[in-house]
């Protein structure tokens, strides 16, 4: 088999500081999150600087944005209570705003915040954040926004069909809603995280910009149509620890070649597909010595 240097469009994140199991694997920590208590009535309604802001006992909301300023900074408090959360369609639809920058209190940002906003090209998220909403930036122009590993929860079709260049996989993400990034064309490299284990129904279905991908061996399941339509992929790396590969995961990707162990999950399903693949060693393949 020739050799192919795989590479650096996906890093691969192997897990070195995890807490040691019954069965002396490492094992990482468990995810704590914070609630936010939605029983709460209103106190009050205030703006600042054009944000309109719920005011509730323990935390504050932005509703909605009233002012012109098209590079906005999300106020961190209102009346003294902390901002916790974007609402639903806070921003849906906002063609004025081209960056915005979230406060250090916010944990959530809930589903369409930002749906529909045609002008918005850079989001500062912050650390702590924890949930990203259904639909949140659903085809929004947002080019740059970071994911910080406090994220735990990205929503369904949360990026869909927005100008995103690069998704790096939260650390404390394990598996994104469906749709997630679908037809995010511009996509060019994705960063898996070591506690990310399903690539979910169609969630880079379209992304016509990835070229490479290694899977890595954290990743036990591929879901329906995750890669599909993606032209631009050459190769893609699975190791036999993916051990669920739904149909249709690469229908449409004409310039594929899959690169797997014999026998595994993916090798079965390549076969009864008649996609293109060959056998490799997945650890050899990865570090570039396989072939050498």
């Amino acid at each position: 088999m020739k050799k192919i240097i795989v590479p650096l469009l996906v890093a691969v994140v192997l897990s070195t500081c995890g807490c040691a199991g019954k069965n002396g694997k490492n094992e990482l920590p468990d995810v704590m999150t914070h609630a936010i208590n939605e029983d709460e009535k209103v106190v009050s309604s205030i703006t600042i600087s054009g944000f309109n802001i719920s005011v509730y006992k323990t935390y504050a909301a932005v509703d909605g944005y009233s002012g012109d300023v098209t590079d906005v900074t999300v106020p961190s408090s209102a009346a003294g209570i902390p901002v916790r959360v974007i609402s639903e369609a806070a921003f849906r639809d906002d063609a004025k705003i081209k960056k915005i920058t979230m406060p250090p209190t916010l944990f959530r940002i809930e589903r369409y915040a930002f749906s529909g906003c045609s002008s918005l090209d850079t989001v500062v998220l912050n650390d702590g954040l924890e949930v990203v909403g259904d639909w949140a930036f659903y085809q929004s122009a947002v080019r740059v926004c970071d994911l910080p590993g406090s994220v735990s929860v990205l929503g369904k079709y949360c990026f869909f069909g927005t100008n995103l260049e690069r998704v790096d996989i939260p650390a404390n993400l394990s598996k994104a809603g469906k749709y997630c990034f679908y037809g995010c064309g511009k996509i060019t490299e994705i960063v898996f995280s070591e506690r990310f284990s399903e690539i979910s129904e169609r969630m880079f279905y379209n992304c016509t910009g990835l070229t490479e991908i290694v899977i890595p061996k954290t990743v036990k399941a591929i879901g329906s149509y995750a890669f599909s339509g993606c032209t631009g992929l050459s190769s893609i790396v699975i190791p036999p620890e993916t051990e669920k590969i739904d149909e249709g995961v690469f229908f449409g990707c004409t310039a594929l070649t899959i690169y797997t162990p014999e026998g595994s999950a993916a090798a079965k399903n390549a076969e009864r597909n008649k996609y293109r693949w060959e056998a490799c060693d997945y650890d050899a393949y990865v570090t570039g010595q396989q072939g050498s």
